[in-house]
């Protein structure tokens, strides 16, 4: 049996006593409250990642195109 409770975004998670027994037979102590929170900042930075190589790419998109009229015109 594990505890969880749910409170502005975050989740608390505990394991009570005595409820588990490890490969001796002994039985669990009571676990702390484990505390987790959502990650926002990572599909922040995921966006943010792809937004610059899409910069990127245009930019390598253009040069190409530059370097193909540049030849084109001048006959190179």
């Amino acid at each position: 049996m594990v505890e969880l409770l749910a409170e502005d975004g975050l989740v608390f998670v505990s394991v009570p006593e005595n409820v588990t027994r490890d490969v001796a037979g002994n039985k669990n102590l009571a676990s702390n409250f484990l505390q987790v929170r959502r990650c926002k900042i990572f599909l922040f930075l995921l966006i943010h990642f792809f937004l610059v190589i899409v910069l990127l790419l245009e930019l390598i998109i253009l040069y190409f195109v530059h370097l193909v009229c540049i030849y084109f015109i001048h006959g190179c």
